[in-house]
């Protein structure tokens, strides 16, 4: 009786497998920690708080270039993620294949005037919400202010908005003839850029207790706020040049919320058609002065969320709302609380005013 033949397997090389099983059971237990410890990091980075650079001098001198904060995301309530599928620190790596709806959860604060918020660039029109570029800048007016700048000062609702302790404006500075300019302003830690119109005249941008210290040094002749003359309209939100303002004068201007409902015409339609197309997502078109938003014919519209207006502390060196205009809520990241790492000396660990 003939039996059917069975193969016999070949031996295998085990020798790579038989090293490298022995291996991965050690390198197992790091592997597990380090994944545990990247989404530990990028939960509490998400849902909870992230350490921002200070890229540039806007926010002088509440904020230096170089210093490194901590942003508190629980403040205001965390945003969900928008775009699933984008890499951390990387503001071009993205797929926007699958995106989210803005949802945020409730935070145990509201955003307060004089509060310093870091957000979204909402000038930025080509990519996500939340790839776009992080700003940090002071939010002067909430959502249902009348804001006006009258010579420097920001009116809110008709009063003075209490100034930051260090927020930078222009001084015109005479110098008493054979001081030394020079070792004053070291002296009294005036630090640059500042102009020298000659040998006596200056223009410094000074912090409230600095032109005071500049004072009383007896050094000066006179010293007084230098304010922007003639009109920026078309660079100036919302860039109609028949608004005669500028950055020391502008507006007045109302700041629009959730459920406002505001009747639209075509000379009040270029402060409100970016926010009713870019960010909510509807057209609006006129015939004849009669709005039509999304082809039907709507003689007031209805916000569906709520806007901020910011300025930076710096306020002649800042990219802030008087260029590119209203902040929306879906745009929030956070409240910039603390200094953590500060690039001038004595700026450790402290909160942010």
């Amino acid at each position: 009786m003939e039996h059917p033949q069975t193969s016999t397997p070949l031996p295998k090389n085990n020798s790579f497998l038989s090293q490298l099983s022995p291996l991965g059971k050690k390198l197992r237990p790091y592997l597990k920690l380090i994944t545990l410890v990247f989404f530990s990091w990028l939960i509490i980075r998400s849902f909870f708080c992230q350490i921002m650079y200070i890229p540039s001098s806007s926010m002088n001198g509440t904020l230096l270039e170089g210093d490194y904060i901590l942003v508190n995301k629980l403040a205001y309530g965390p945003r969900l993620p928008i775009t699933l599928f984008s890499l951390p620190f990387s503001e071009s790596t993205y797929l926007d294949w699958v995106e989210f709806s803005y949802h945020r959860f409730p935070g145990y604060s509201d955003v307060k005037r004089n509060d310093v918020i870091v957000f979204n660039l909402p000038s930025e029109d080509n990519v996500p919400i939340d790839i776009r570029q992080p700003f940090i800048k002071r939010c002067v007016a909430l959502p249902g202010d009348l804001l006006q700048i009258v010579n420097g000062e920001v009116i809110v609702n008709g009063k003075k908005l209490p100034q930051p302790e260090l927020l930078q404006l222009r001084y015109a500075v005479v110098m008493k003839s054979g001081a030394h300019p020079d070792s004053v302003f070291k002296q009294l830690k005036i630090e640059g850029p500042y102009v020298s119109i000659d040998k006596i005249h200056y223009d410094l941008l000074l912090t409230k207790s600095l032109s005071e210290n500049l004072i009383r040094s007896g050094t000066v002749d006179s010293i007084q706020p230098l304010l922007e003359s003639g009109s920026n309209g078309i660079a100036l939100f919302p860039h109609n040049p028949s608004l005669k303002w500028n950055l020391d004068n502008y507006g007045p201007l109302t700041i629009p919320y959730k459920d406002f409902n505001v009747k639209l015409t075509s000379e009040n339609s270029y402060f409100y058609k970016r926010i009713i197309e870019t960010y909510e997502g509807n057209k609006l078109m006129f015939k004849n002065d009669s709005a039509f938003i999304n082809g039907q014919y709507s003689p007031t519209y209805s916000f569906k969320q709520d806007y901020y207006f910011t300025l930076g502390d710096n306020r002649y060196n800042s990219e802030d709302s008087r260029y590119w205009g209203f902040v929306p809520e879906s745009h929030l990241i956070g409240k910039a609380s603390y200094i953590l790492i500060g690039a001038g000396k004595s700026r450790g660990f402290s909160g942010i005013k």
